[in-house]
């Protein structure tokens, strides 16, 4: 029974690592959406902005970070990523929510049916006090943004056209988050995803599959031995074991008995 019992746990196990794995993603444990889906609408709470500055210096802007208040997006400036300019003293970083932006492509980079992820978010920078747009950067910043469900393509705005922010290789998943390093400020972000992800087979997901079903097909073999050994098969009758003993060797006398 005991052993029946440890075929029946291996196959618990070969069940919960082997099989493949099917979800939207690693999401937040609350993502503040500004428009949210309708199951969401009431327990939704609506997104921070972020509006502040960092101290422009004679060699450029210092280093530093500036993020929402549920820290959904922010924008980390390295030491000289803005250019100095004559009188201006700051760099002032708007970030917002926005519901009103350049419609997204259905498809883009060999992706299709892509679908808006989380919220569109407009990032301004500008000189302080002059207010003057900045929209290169002289070094990358590195934007940070929360998602719902891990994105596929991250995109910017700029006069209405979207273009991609950064390659995906220059992506960087942790978490629930990703960050890209910018050299240019768009005026609207945007992270789209596949909304066919159940339909999309890969060869990654193929060998998994195989693996699964191999580790399992193994596990029920091992249960049906341990089962036929212990419940089916009847036990053979015990028979003696060693070398059956020997009778002593006769004399003379007892042979010519034997022979008369």
């Amino acid at each position: 029974m005991k052993r029946l019992g440890a075929a029946a746990g291996a196959l618990a196990l070969f069940c919960g690592l082997a099989l493949p794995v099917a979800a939207d993603g690693i999401g937040p444990d609350s993502y503040d959406y500004l428009n949210p889906p309708s199951y969401l609408k009431s327990s939704n709470t609506q997104p921070a902005s972020a509006d502040d500055t960092v101290k422009l210096l004679p060699g450029g802007s210092d280093a530093g970070m500036v993020e929402t208040g549920d820290a959904q997006a922010a924008l980390q400036l390295q030491r000289g990523s803005v250019p100095p300019s004559p009188g201006q003293t700051a760099v002032r970083i708007v970030i917002k929510a926005v519901g009103k932006y350049p419609k997204p492509p259905a498809s883009f980079g060999g992706f299709s049916n892509l679908a808006i992820q989380g919220n569109v978010y407009s990032f301004r920078v500008s000189y302080v006090p002059s207010g003057r747009p900045i929209t290169r950067l002289a070094k990358p910043a590195q934007m940070t943004l929360l998602f719902p469900n891990t994105p596929d393509v991250l995109l910017g705005a700029n006069d209405g056209t979207w273009h991609p922010i950064c390659s995906l290789k220059n992506l960087d998943r942790a978490a629930n988050s990703l960050t890209c390093p910018v050299s240019t400020i768009p005026a609207e972000t945007v992270m789209l995803r596949r909304t066919n992800l159940s339909n999309t087979v890969t060869t990654g997901n193929v060998i998994i599959f195989i693996l699964g079903a191999g580790s399992i097909l193994l596990a029920f073999i091992v249960m049906g031995w341990v089962a036929y050994r212990n419940f089916i098969r009847k036990p053979r009758a015990a028979t003696p074991s060693g070398t059956p003993p020997t009778a002593p060797p006769m004399n003379r006398a007892a042979r010519r008995r034997r022979r008369q």
